[in-house]
């Protein structure tokens, strides 16, 4: 798996012309039993090198 990737809508956002990586939703799989031991799993990346992560919704389970 590649390192996370952001994509820039608004070129005047200063936090991500520093060079701010983010994640968003995290891979949080919800479902079945198979979802939870994918959810288990450590990132495929260094996750110290985001600065954020953002949650779009509740996530449960």
């Amino acid at each position: 798996m590649q390192e996370p990737r952001s994509s820039l809508h608004d070129d005047a956002d200063p936090a991500f012309e520093a060079g701010l990586r983010m994640l968003i939703d995290g891979g949080m799989f919800q479902g079945t039993r198979r979802d939870k031991e994918l959810s288990d799993q450590p990132f495929p990346f260094n996750a110290h090198v985001l600065g954020a992560v953002l949650p779009t919704h509740e996530q449960t389970g």
